[in-house]
């Protein structure tokens, strides 16, 4: 019986140490990461106000917005009180623009719904259910004493996509 010496390749030690420095990385990234980005972060959620936190959400009014996907059921202009929040909910629509039929099959097309506070530049989360056909957001905080603009987008698995933009007005 003769007795073979293993020998470490130094590939093999340069491939580990690169692995573990990427997980080294990784996890203090993970652990460190701050959870506002900033000023110019792009990716604000809509229902936190810079100025003065989550708390603010409870103080303010909420304003329900129903959506429609025509144009022309809508009203050309919605109202909201200044520093107020706003709850959009209405159907899904399908890329001819028309409502979509209630049931999984019919919205298996419908990829992705984007809802954005143009004016704020603030993104909100929004809540499809399938089986009734509709919609919800989350709160999107309205900005200051400026007209807003929320932009609804729509987009499908083929690479289409409805877009509708509702202007809101302060009082």
């Amino acid at each position: 019986m003769v007795k073979t010496q293993s020998q470490i390749n130094p590939i093999e030690i340069v491939i580990l140490a690169t692995v573990v420095s990427v997980f080294a990385y990784s996890s203090h990234t993970l652990v460190n990461a701050k959870i506002d980005a900033g000023p110019g972060h792009d990716r604000t959620p809509a229902s936190l106000s810079s100025e003065t936190g989550a708390g603010s959400q409870a103080e303010s009014q909420v304003v329900a917005v129903s959506f429609k996907c025509s144009e022309d059921d809508a009203p050309s202009t919605y109202s909201a009180a200044k520093d107020s929040t706003v709850r959009l909910s209405g159907e899904l629509c399908g890329a001819d623009g028309a409502p979509l039929a209630p049931g999984v099959e019919s919205s298996g097309k419908l990829r992705k719904i984007s809802v954005r506070n143009e004016t704020a530049h603030a993104d909100a989360v929004a809540f499809p259910d399938t089986k009734t056909a509709t919609f919800t957001t989350e709160l999107i905080r309205i900005a200051g004493s400026a007209p807003q603009m929320i932009r609804v987008r729509f987009d499908y698995t083929d690479g289409t996509h409805l877009e509708r933009k509702l202007p809101i007005d302060i009082k």
